[in-house]
């Protein structure tokens, strides 16, 4: 027989449920505020402004820091900190790709852009030619602006995010953050100098990238009153005024010397000619006067309808085709002529030319160029032809808004009124 179980609720159960429940809850609260008070809060996942570093990258980073704070100062560099400056920027992007698993800088993550662009603004303060652009017209400047005033307004920001925040905060029209970074660059005259270069060559070199009536604004509430004069003579003065590179942002051919250092110099010029002294250059120069782009341009004139299985060669034919009267003109003198200006300058203040000898290969340059140009706008055009045709793809937006700048600007050194100087 079975004996049924019959369970009955009553008051003193109900007391006695509460009381076991309420003793649980006063142990487990002791528990936790045990372990509060032994190891502290349970960590948060901090809104992080730049990504975590690895120890490499990390002492790669401070040593690249410690180059470009003393150089923000004294304006000295040397190559091995230039080398030095491209292998960490190429390092850490490589970093950066792996983490995000993408090499579209624009799609890493946004920590890792804020952290690739402030190294890389490094090296291009110290002046590699090949991260010049990463302040004028790099995508990546308006995504990181947020994080980057973040970093300024917080303890020892740096010298880098304030020279970086420059750039970034004009690109999405943030006058008032921009105009306060200079100003924490007061005390270093040379960095303060290339800031306003890079916001200045913004109008010049890359005006459908930035926010143009910003910029302007900046320059004027700064007071920025770049060089106008020079000791040169009016032929000299006039002779230079051919020159397409450097960026008239930076430089108002007002003297012989290239503005940048001669070490930046020598830089270009490996990188742009394969030129590393006296000899080598005077080949590139003799090449550009006598032979250039030109050559290869009546060799394609003469074949332009033939099939060809390289694209690099297709492309070319294609450009002949589109505009063979333009190519058969002057088959682009001016990109080379307007080259050895440009060129002997570089070599001039690299030290591998006397400024004799400079003044030869320019003057002699320039006196052809006005003897088979009508002006300028001539000048310009096939100016485009010849680097259209000679370079490869990419960057053609970048320099057709320098040369439209040359020919239009009334401020231009091809302007009419700067003819006198």
């Amino acid at each position: 027989m079975s004996i049924p179980l019959v369970f009955a609720w009553s008051p003193l159960t109900t007391g006695v449920v509460v009381l076991v429940v309420s003793l649980v809850v006063i142990g487990v609260g002791v528990l936790l505020a045990t372990r509060y008070v032994k190891d502290g809060p349970a960590p948060q996942a901090p809104k992080s402004v730049l990504a975590p570093e690895d120890a490499a990258t990390a002492e790669a980073i401070d040593e690249l820091d410690r180059t470009f704070t003393e150089w923000a100062t004294t304006g000295v560099v040397s190559s091995e900190a230039l080398e030095h400056a491209d292998r960490v920027v190429r390092e850490r992007f490589e970093l950066a790709a792996t983490r995000s698993r993408t090499r579209d800088v624009t799609r890493l993550r946004p920590d890792e852009q804020a952290s690739v662009f402030l190294v890389a603004i490094r090296a291009a303060a110290l002046g590699h030619p090949r991260h010049a652009g990463w302040p004028v017209r790099s995508p990546v400047r308006p995504r990181v602006a947020e994080q980057l005033a973040r970093r300024a307004s917080g303890p020892r920001p740096g010298l880098a995010v304030h020279a970086a925040l420059v750039p970034a905060a004009l690109s999405v029209g943030a006058l008032e953050i921009a105009v306060q970074s200079l100003g924490q660059l007061r005390a270093h005259s040379v960095l303060r100098a290339e800031v306003l270069g890079w916001v200045r060559d913004m109008l010049v070199s890359a005006p459908s990238q930035n926010h143009y009536d910003t910029v302007v604004r900046f320059l004027r509430v700064v007071g920025d009153k770049s060089a106008s004069t020079g000791a040169l003579t009016d032929s000299q003065r006039h002779a230079l005024r051919f020159a397409v590179l450097p960026s008239p942002a930076i430089d108002r051919r007002v003297s012989l010397a290239d503005p940048r250092p001669a070490v930046v110099c020598r830089a270009y010029l490996r990188e742009w000619y394969e030129v590393h002294d006296g000899p080598t250059a005077r080949e590139r120069l003799q090449f550009f006067a006598q032979v250039g782009v030109r050559s290869a341009i009546q060799r394609g004139l003469a074949d332009v309808e033939g099939p060809s299985a390289d694209p690099a060669t297709e492309r070319r034919r294609r450009l002949l085709s589109h505009d063979r009267a333009g190519y058969a003109a002057h088959d682009a003198l001016a990109f080379d002529l307007v080259r050895v200006v440009e060129l002997a300058r570089l070599a001039h203040s690299a030290g591998y030319l006397s400024e004799r000898e400079t003044w030869d290969w320019i003057f002699s340059a320039t006196k052809e160029l006005e003897a088979r140009y009508d002006g300028f706008p001539a000048i310009a055009s096939d100016y485009l032809r010849g680097h259209a045709f000679a370079s490869p793809p990419g960057g053609e937006q970048d320099l057709v808004e320098l040369v439209t700048y040359l020919v239009r600007a009334p401020t231009s050194p091809w302007a009419p009124s700067s003819a006198a100087g």
